[in-house]
């Protein structure tokens, strides 16, 4: 008899064994992707290291003594920086998201999290912080044509463990003899909602700033915020080889504010649709040649913005020890505003990072911003490239290369572009070179011991060859103004400003300030 049907179920014993064993298999596999997905948060420990650890202070008076006088990290400070509380869906990117927001704040050296093995359907969290110095002095000297100019900066932070600082600063600059004073907070409105206000009085006139931000700081966030106003009242000046052509008086307003809700998240890119306004005026009075045109602007703005969440992080780029955290993917942000008078502005900002192999990267960022009206379109596209590559070696290094190019059109009078020391060709003084379009090139290798010395500082050195041009033509023709050299590196992880550099340079040209030759140089920063 024939019966098709009931010989397609027909099994054997070893059949119907395995049938068994797959399913209940899947079921299993089943039960533990529900298990994964519905971990939670456990036992949440914060563990907070003074600016020397224990095996560190016990190698000398010097490193108890400091641990006595800084101030030390409370773990509820931690705690509110934390993206995730106990109980909370276990989430493996607001671990990372909280690591990096840590290693940003200013009175840390470093920031680990680690989370522990599945268990009771919980994961275990441990956060690991270091502080650094709370007493961060930097101080720059030069005698630029006969004449000391000196900038002195003195920061006290994590005041009573509240992650508050103040920075007090006296300068003497080429244009201005300046005393000012900025408290900054980073949660004066709440976790993530800081705080800015800075007070300058100078030479030449006196500076109100007041700042408040809620940024991007996880992809979980629905709303960003910032707003800043700020006075100012200076003689400014326009240069032209090297010399002042125009001075006049400036009394500068100006009150913006920007919100952002997130329209799509994902934990590797947030969309944000953007809306806010931007209030400025700008009144001219002369004193010697011809000021600028008064302006007055009141735009209404909107605009999108995309991010990408993903980051890399790598030391001995700019800071020795030092992790800095380098951002991968996308960037977009296009906004368009609207101003009584005819007036409407266009900005865009795009950036993009990419990792080809450990320790090699690239990152790229443009920008664009023009207006339509009565006056100057006031038409600026800026771009800036940046190649690093570490070598495995005894001894870190680091080649990095920049080029930074920028180009304007129908600008306003006051707006100019320099290529000097401040600008990153080392070798010549500040304001040597300007005009409405530039483009600056360095190239600079980094060597660094690896470790420290005293347990205070990190030594390294460089080799180093910038070139650039400012000009009111076209910018590849003509001669464009070169320095090399070599300089020392002192890297110092437990401060803020993290390097001190070094340098002699050959100006291999002559510039309107100053003829080709030696310049010997000290910065608390890199030059680029």
């Amino acid at each position: 008899m024939h019966r098709p049907a009931f010989g397609l179920l027909r099994r054997t014993k070893k059949q119907n064994v395995i049938h068994t064993f797959l399913i209940a298999a899947m079921f299993a596999s089943c039960s533990i992707a529900r298990s994964d997905e519905f971990l939670r948060v456990g036992r949440i420990t914060v563990q907070t290291e003074p600016l020397f650890s224990g095996d560190e202070a016990s190698r000398g008076g010097f490193f108890r003594i400091a641990n006595l006088l800084a101030v030390q990290t409370r773990e509820p400070l931690i705690r509110k920086f934390l993206l995730f509380r106990e109980g909370d869906v276990f989430d493996e990117e607001k671990l990372r998201e909280s690591e990096r927001n840590l290693r940003a704040l200013d009175f840390l050296k470093s920031a680990v999290i680690t989370r522990g093995a599945p268990h009771d359907n919980v994961v275990d969290v441990v956060v690991a912080t270091q502080d650094q110095f709370s007493t961060d002095v930097n101080a720059d000297f030069s005698n630029d044509g006969g004449r000391s100019l000196y900038d002195i900066d003195v920061t006290q932070k994590n005041i009573a463990g509240t992650g508050g600082e103040v920075h007090v600063r006296t300068a003497n600059g080429r244009e201005r003899k300046t005393n000012s004073v900025e408290i900054i907070h980073p949660t004066l409105f709440g976790r993530y909602f800081s705080g800015d206000l800075f007070l300058a009085r100078s030479s030449d006139g006196n500076e109100e700033r007041f700042a408040a931000a809620r940024p991007l700081f996880s992809y979980s966030v629905r709303t960003t915020f910032d707003a800043a106003f700020d006075h100012l009242v200076r003689n400014e000046r326009v240069y032209h080889d090297g010399k002042v052509s125009d001075l006049f008086r400036q009394q500068h307003r100006s009150f913006a504010a920007m919100d952002g809700i997130s329209i799509a998240k994902r934990p590797t890119v947030t969309t944000r649709f953007l809306a806010g306004i931007d209030f400025s005026r700008d009144a001219f009075r002369p004193v010697l040649g011809s000021p600028p045109i008064d302006r007055d602007f009141r735009f209404i703005e909107v605009g999108i913005d995309t991010t990408s969440l993903r980051f890399v992080t790598l030391s001995h780029v700019d800071f020795g020890l030092r992790e800095q955290d380098f951002p991968l993917g996308f960037h977009g942000a296009l906004i368009a505003g609207h101003s009584r008078g005819h007036f409407s502005r266009f900005r865009t900002e795009q950036s993009y990072g990419r990792a080809f192999a450990p320790g090699i990267l690239l990152l790229t960022s443009f920008s664009a911003s023009t207006r339509r009206g009565p006056t100057n379109r006031n038409t600026i596209l800026s771009s800036d490239t940046k190649w690093i590559a570490q070598h495995g070696s005894t001894y870190p290094q680091t080649f990095i290369a920049r080029c930074r190019i920028d180009w304007g059109g129908n600008l306003d009078r006051d707006v100019q572009f320099f290529v000097d020391g401040q600008n990153g060709v080392r070798a010549y003084p500040n304001f040597a070179f300007e005009g409405t379009r530039r483009v600056v090139f360095n190239a600079e290798h980094r060597w660094f011991l690896g470790r420290e010395w005293l347990q205070l500082f990190e030594p390294g050195a460089a080799i180093f060859f910038d070139s650039g041009k400012a000009t009111d033509g076209q910018v590849l023709h003509g001669a464009f103004r070169s320095d090399f050299g070599a300089g020392l590196r002192f890297g110092i992880a437990r401060l803020d400003s993290a390097m001190l550099r070094f340098d002699i340079a050959y100006a291999a040209s002559n510039s309107p300030l100053s003829r080709r030759g030696l310049v010997f140089s000290f910065a608390t920063a890199q030059a680029f």
